[in-house]
């Protein structure tokens, strides 16, 4: 039994050391972002006309383009999909936070923030958590690992993405 378990402490040491190899090439290949530096205040804005509640979790934030955020979530999203969704395990608000978490350490932007929102879909209505990504220009753009990865520029309050329809609540960005 001892042999076990030095064996799986030996297993989660080089897993961990693989997941780090792992993020430190993604950052090596991420160095040509440019990125801007604003204060919370241009985040409150790209929301606001959206009725969204947005909580403060930074002073500072590092915005970048809207292309380079798709290449980012691209990114992001081709870790997220190994792992499949689990009821209160790995659902929606754990699927944004590593969304939101992975993107502010790999990639040193803070500006994909987790939304909680009511969604409509022609079979059912539920509340559940996606992201929000605001660009450099202002722009805030809903993307929602759990709605095939989609995403599209917030228009209204309401709006549809797929077969889903978003009523945006509070935001959480930082």
């Amino acid at each position: 039994m001892e042999d076990k378990i030095k064996i799986n402490s030996l297993k989660r040491t080089l897993g961990a050391l693989q997941i780090v190899l792992g993020i430190k090439t993604i950052q090596g290949a991420s160095n040509d972002f440019k990125k801007t530096i604003v204060p919370f205040s241009k985040m409150t804005e790209a929301v606001k006309p959206f009725g969204m509640i947005s909580l403060e979790m930074d002073l500072q934030y590092a915005v970048t383009s809207w292309d380079n955020l798709q290449v980012i979530l691209d990114t992001v999203n081709g870790i997220i999909k190994w792992f499949p969704w689990v009821a209160d395990f790995f659902d929606c608000d754990n699927r944004a936070e590593l969304t939101s978490a992975l993107i502010s350490m790999i990639f040193k932007i803070n500006t994909v923030g987790r939304v909680y929102c009511k969604v409509n879909t022609p079979t059912s209505e539920y509340m559940h958590w996606a992201n929000i990504a605001i660009d450099d220009a202002g722009n805030a753009y809903l993307s929602d690992a759990d709605n095939k990865f989609l995403r599209q520029k917030i228009t209204a309050n309401n709006m549809s993405m797929g077969i889903a329809k978003y009523k945006f609540q509070t935001l959480r960005i930082g």
